[in-house]
């Protein structure tokens, strides 16, 4: 039984809606932003313009179509950033980073920077201090390159904690003759003494380019084959402790952990800016009076950002992500659960997983951690332990049925002093390959967990979902981010919205988009949707799919009010043609919501405050700076709820697809003799094999692989490749040929058939079954199954899998062996 989801959503989404603050304003809109806006506004292929309060002051060419460049923030800070060919600079992030809803109490320390008047330039908190450089750098300009509390601009990142964060700019001067240099640094910040209690904790979280931690001067890199020439590290920074006003002693250093990197992997992976939480155990220092210095050292690094600097008790936490691009199983095009227990009125979904396919569930617990236990579901044993930190698994197919479902991993944590944690990701199973069928339907995937998550509808202060449009959107969104009145000429709107997909562990095309709505849809509605590629910096740019609904497609469920939900559905046709494959992050766009044919849509997002789950939903703004379009993306984390707790959003994107599977199963080499005939491969497929392409090559040399022709046949275990083999020629003692077995989304499976005469060879025949020697390998044909090889004196010598032939090793040396296969036995003479 299902239950439709509209009875839930609206209680959700209308009954019980959050509520969300208002923000502060934003800081002065994009300049140079898209041309084509308003009702037939045209979706660009890229999303951002830069900043007006960033100043580029200098450019350098790394290589064809990327260029680094220096830049200045208002407050006079500087900071590199690389730009690519697709002009995806680092990350825009035009609002205040939100405040999180931490339980602070009881903390010894505990500093977010959020005591600062955003005014007084180079200030620290009162309580802490600093060890500056005696060189130019820790000098220049009262404190230009040393510590300081800042505000977010730019194309920084946000402050993970409040509005601020402690930076630590590189340093570079321009000298009177107009060239640059740069300055040493070794510049310290010191926090206040605390005494740590048992099972006490140093953490905090620092923003950084991994890239930058190395010299990029010229005789450093050669960027036309991306090595090192010398790998010499540029900027890093450092932790140290003291006891009781003694010598400082290093604890820790980021760059240690980036050593392994190659520069092509940071260059293309981590060029930006990345924020990484950092847990130091205190243990031993018990009841010590201990100081903590940040200290950031060396020569053209890049600029830093500290943030949410706490000693407090270690806490035992336990946690995993699922699989990276592993998605759940969605709701019907009539908003109908997967699975639904109407006595405890609980919905239930899959995770669903490719088959053979090698996954990680990355454990995300605590760093006080002594042992880790996984208790998984291997298909073999329900019950596999694992004592790994993370768990890699790999799924046989489900095969279309729920009973092939495995078991949801379980992890366990277990540390000294602290009671065992576990956790378990909420869902029914992990269902493997194919793609999500049950009771008669077949269900979309989405990135959305219903049966934890919840699907509805969230609104801010004034009671206007903030995923949608109608009349009043212009005026509630202006009025919440930028402090205006509705008759201003700057405003902001909701245009479009978009939700970011994760690389799949293995790709999969996608056939149909479903966005799910609520509201009151015009009969001259029309939407648009465009898959996007995401740049290493978290931009979209570059569109690789694009479709329009229109009205006559849009599936209305009814709710017996004049407010209705819909199931919108998009026909993709790739930029290649074809259905468009997801092989990479990606974004999904939702976009036109305020076109003047519309009249209120509201897009159905996850309810969810797990702080475990990932953002991956981010709104386009569409407005007008001066009477000019403008336009920005703007991430869901930056809408705060009245707790300060950051939206932490999917919008509800449901794709069609499914995971297909191809896999060799038994002996992937065959040798037939003189005569030729037929062999035949196992196959595991999730396609029928005969829908599979299958390209012959000779081997060894050869030109011709015409003497041979293979036909497929059968789906799953079923599945098999028989190939006709024509007999040799007069003259040609053996030849070769592989035949490879593609599908698309699917690993390639090469088989390989060898033809050669033998002689010098008894053969003896038992009904059916063939044996023959060739060299020192014997040659059995016409067997299916387990074939077993014994000597004279009645040794097991050899043993294989056959379908339809299998070749055995054996020792060197003549003599007589006995073949069994299904019953039926063969004498050969060696």
């Amino acid at each position: 039984m299902r239950k439709p989801l509209f009875f839930v959503a609206i209680a959700l989404g209308m009954a019980a809606g959050p509520c969300y603050a208002q923000r502060a304003a934003l800081p002065d809109p994009l300049q140079g932003a898209a041309t084509a806006c308003g009702v037939k506004a045209e979706v660009k292929s890229e999303f951002a313009a830069s900043p007006a309060r960033v100043q580029v002051l200098a450019e350098r060419i790394l290589a064809p179509g990327v260029v680094e460049q220096e830049c200045a923030l208002a407050g006079g800070a500087r900071y590199k950033r690389i730009v690519k060919r697709h002009g995806a600079a680092q990350p825009l992030r035009l609002l205040a980073g939100p405040s999180r809803a931490e339980d602070t109490e009881g903390a010894l320390l505990y500093e977010g920077f959020e005591g600062w008047d955003d005014t007084t330039k180079n200030w620290i908190p009162p309580t802490w201090s600093e060890i500056n450089s005696t060189g130019e750098a820790g000098t220049y300009g009262n404190g230009a390159f040393t510590w300081y509390v800042s505000a977010q601009n730019g194309t920084l990142p946000n402050p993970v904690e409040g509005k601020y964060y402690c930076i630590i700019p590189y340093a570079r001067v321009t000298r009177a003759d107009k060239t640059t240099e740069d300055l040493p640094q070794d510049e310290w910040l010191v926090t206040p003494a605390v005494t740590p209690r048992v099972h006490e904790q140093l953490s905090f979280n620092i923003s950084y380019s991994p890239l930058y931690l190395y010299d990029m001067s010229n005789e450093n890199i050669n960027f036309s084959t991306m090595e090192f020439v010398n790998r010499v590290v540029a900027a890093t920074l450092k932790v140290y402790l003291r006891e009781n006003g003694g010598e400082w002693k290093e604890i820790y250093d980021i760059e240690p952990a980036w050593r392994d990197y190659t520069l092509k992997q940071l260059f293309n992976e981590h060029f930006g800016q990345t924020s990484q939480d950092v847990v130091i155990p205190l243990d031993g220092y018990e009841g010590k009076k201990l100081e903590f210095a940040f200290r950031y050292v060396g020569l053209r690094g890049n600029t830093m950002e500290l943030d949410k600097v706490m000693v407090d008790k270690a806490k035992l936490t336990v946690g995993y992500n699922r699989p990276a691009g592993a998605m759940y199983w969605g709701l019907s095009k009539d908003l109908e659960y997967p699975f639904y227990d109407a006595e405890s009125q609980q919905a239930f979904t899959m995770l669903h997983v490719p088959a053979f396919t090698p996954l990680t569930w990355a454990n995300t617990s605590s760093a006080n951690v002594a042992t880790n236990t996984w208790v998984y579901d291997d298909g073999t044993c329900a019950n596999a332990v694992a004592t790994t930190k993370d768990l890699a698994t790999s799924y046989a197919p489900s095969r279309d049925t729920i009973a092939g479902a495995y078991g949801v991993p379980q992890l366990t944590v277990q540390a000294d002093g602290f009671a065992n944690a576990s956790y378990e990701l909420a869902v029914k199973g992990v269902y493997a390959g194919g793609a999500p069928r049950h009771d008669g339907a077949q269900f979309p995937l989405t990135l959305a967990n219903v049966q934890k998550d919840g699907i509805g509808l969230l609104y801010n202060s004034q009671y206007v979902p903030l995923s949608g449009y109608h009349k009043y959107s212009k005026s509630v969104w202006t009025n919440m981010l930028m402090g205006k009145n509705p008759t201003d000429s700057n405003y902001v709107a909701p245009f479009g919205f978009l939700t970011k997909l994760e690389k799949p562990q293995r790709s999969y095309a996608v056939k149909r988009v479903w966005v799910m709505a609520y509201g009151l849809i015009n009969a001259g509605t029309k939407l648009n949707f465009a898959f996007y590629r995401c740049s290493p910096d978290n931009k979209p740019y570059a569109p690789f799919a694009s479709a329009e609904c229109p009205y006559d497609s849009i599936v209305t469920i009814s709710t017996g009010s004049s407010y209705n939900y819909y199931a919108i559905p998009f026909d993709l046709t790739g930029t290649e043609g074809g259905a468009p494959v997801i092989d990479r992050d990606a974004f999904g766009f939702v976009y036109g919501l305020d076109s003047e044919e519309n009249n209120v849509i509201y897009l159905l997002q996850t309810v969810s405050y797990d702080k475990a789950d990932s953002n991956s939903q981010y709104i386009y703004m569409l407005g007008k700076k001066d009477g000019d379009m403008t336009a920005y993306v703007m991430p869901a984390t930056d809408i705060l709820d009245a707790a300060g707790n950051e939206l932490k959003s999917n919008l509800y994107m449901e794709l069609e697809t499914e995971l297909p599977w191809l896999k060799a199963v038994g002996d992937t080499v065959a040798t037939t003799g003189a005569a030729g005939g037929t062999v035949q491969f196992g196959l595991d497929s999730y396609p029928d094999a005969s829908a599979l392409n299958v390209a012959v090559a000779a081997a060894d040399g050869g030109s011709d692989a015409s003497w041979l022709s293979a036909t497929g046949s059968g789906r799953n275990t079923d599945a098999a490749l028989k190939v006709a083999v024509q007999p040799l020629p007069a003259g040609v003692t053996q030849r070769s040929a592989t035949l490879t077995l593609s599908y698309p989304q699917c690993d390639n499976v090469v088989l390989t058939v060898h033809q050669n005469v033998l002689s010098g060879v008894d053969i003896v025949t038992a009904g059916t079954l063939v044996a023959a020697f060739a060299g020192d390998n014997l040659v059995v044909k016409n067997a299916q199954g387990v074939v077993e090889v014994y000597d004279v004196a009645g040794k097991l010598v050899g043993r294989a899998v056959a379908h339809g032939e299998a070749t055995i090793a054996t020792s060197p040396g003549h003599g007589v062996y006995i073949v069994r296969a299904a019953g039926r036995t063969v004498k050969v003479v060696k």
